[in-house]
């Protein structure tokens, strides 16, 4: 099953002046599970998302048995890309700028798809997909909010198995953020695929194989 977080899609709007924290959105998922009664769960998150699920793994380990990261980050984002913390905020607001020309540098689907960045219906799927998940007073909030949370001291916690999948050739995120998380992990193993599309589920097939 997918689980949209608080402010994302489906779920519940948020205040952006009072976005939820790392906590809020791991009680979240903890009231998900419960009310389905699932157990035994494998959680599979991407990018920022991988937090949440490394968090809630930490603290439920009665509820999660395996956790799978897609190009995942734990530490706050500037620590993992080549930016600061200001030029990382600046590159933000500028990405989020409605209708920007795909050759713009702030291009957002380059820089996460660049293999399909230059198909045009997966630019309007891609554009669509990302208007449906938050309004555009909402998300610079959530996005910035979980890209400065740092989850190290719960992955260093983590008992359940990790499996890190991650491109080998990312233009925006290197090898050694997978890596170093594999490594932090008491039970992690790392994964590189081929290519350069830090979305890497674009490739289903290479991750449901893993």
């Amino acid at each position: 099953s997918l689980m949209n977080r608080r402010g994302i899609g489906l779920s519940d709007p948020i205040d952006p002046g009072a976005p939820p924290s790392l906590q809020d959105w791991v009680d979240d998922c903890v009231a998900v599970l419960e009310a389905t009664g699932a157990h035994d769960v494998c959680v599979i998150a991407g990018l920022g998302d991988a937090k949440v699920a490394i968090a809630l793994a930490a603290q439920r380990p009665d509820l999660v048995t395996h956790v799978v990261t897609l190009s995942g980050t734990v530490r706050p984002l500037w620590h993992d890309v080549d930016a600061d913390r200001e030029e990382l905020a600046a590159w933000r607001a500028q990405a989020s700028v409605p209708n920007r020309d795909p050759d713009d540098a702030s291009d957002h689907l380059r820089a996460f798809v660049p293999s399909l960045a230059d198909d045009a219906a997966f630019r309007a799927w891609w554009d669509d997909a990302g208007r449906r998940g938050a309004s555009p007073r909402a998300a610079p909030a959530l996005i910035g909010t979980l890209a400065e949370v740092d989850a190290t001291a719960a992955l260093e916690r983590l008992t359940a198995p990790l499996l890190v999948i991650q491109p080998s050739s990312s233009p925006v995120m290197p090898l050694a953020v997978g890596r170093w998380i594999a490594d932090r992990a008491p039970d992690g193993r790392l994964v590189a695929l081929p290519g350069a599309d830090l979305a890497c589920w674009i490739d289903s097939t290479a991750v449901l194989d893993e």
